[in-house]
């Protein structure tokens, strides 16, 4: 059985490692640690005098015989946070999620983001859900929290598919924070909001008789982006090519140069 230790600022760091009869310290660690089994299958690592820099996570690898080429097995580590004098055990202050990047607007997907800080110590662990259901595909979230002053901060990334990004989608980002005791839950949520066409691109009917087309409220096609707008636009040609440059230099990226969003014609006198 193996014992290691892997700190924030350092990396995995054998502790030491024994059989039912021996146990083997690395270096001066037998000061720090005691190695104790209590059977084939149960050992016991006790921390002698429980100091800041004992903050870690610890892991516990066995392996079978005593040949050291033989392949060996690790739990999912248990992290181990020495609270400093001074500072209390607190929550997290604020969950927030932030909305896409408009430059995002033509990769076909959509990046939120949540922002959890304020908490302290770092345990923590995030999820994210969508209208209520859990989502883990496409989440990124960073390895550890940050420390910032007395408290912590971490990050999540949760990437979609842009028709996802809707407003009829409700997307929840979910902080448990363990205090020593009990495991508490704090929420940030975003929905999405139809996207409008600036305002200032009216365009002038023309006099005398004409037929112009009303844009109704509209949703692109899969893969396009929402468009929320009630527009009347003329028919004449040069002017629909002209809200279109318009609408490209927005960088709404219209995928499609007809509105296939359902124009009505109207007869206007």
């Amino acid at each position: 059985m193996l014992w290691y230790q892997r700190s924030e600022d350092a990396a995995m760091t054998l502790i030491g490692y024994g059989y039912e009869a021996s146990q083997n310290y690395e270096g001066q660690l037998e000061q720090e640690f005691t190695l104790t089994r209590k059977g084939t299958v149960e050992g016991v690592l006790t921390v002698r005098e429980a100091s800041q820099k004992h903050s870690a996570v610890y892991f516990c690898a066995a392996s079978w015989g005593h040949d050291t080429g033989s392949e060996a097995f690790f739990g999912k580590g248990t992290k181990l946070s020495v609270l400093e004098a001074g500072i209390n055990i607190t929550a997290p202050t604020r969950v927030k999620v932030l909305s896409p990047s408009e430059k995002e607007c033509s990769s076909g997907k959509k990046t939120l983001v949540c922002v959890a800080s304020g908490f302290y110590p770092d345990h923590v662990s995030v999820s994210w859900m969508i209208n209520g259901g859990a989502v883990s595909k496409g989440v990124a979230t960073d390895s550890a929290a940050t420390r910032k002053g007395t408290s912590y901060r971490i990050t999540s990334r949760l990437t979609v598919f842009s028709e996802e990004w809707t407003s009829n989608n409700k997307f929840v980002c979910s902080v448990s924070f363990f205090n020593g005791t009990t495991t508490t839950y704090h929420n940030g949520s975003i929905t999405a909001e139809a996207k409008k066409i600036p305002s200032g691109t009216e365009l002038s009917r023309g006099t005398g008789s004409s037929s112009l087309w009303t844009l109704q409220t509209c949703f692109l096609l899969p893969f396009h982006l929402m468009l929320s707008v009630c527009r009347q636009i003329s028919e004449d040609h040069s002017e629909r090519q002209a809200l279109l440059h318009h609408l490209h230099r927005e960088e709404l990226h219209l995928w499609s140069l007809h509105l296939v969003c359902g124009l009505e014609a109207s007869e206007f006198t």
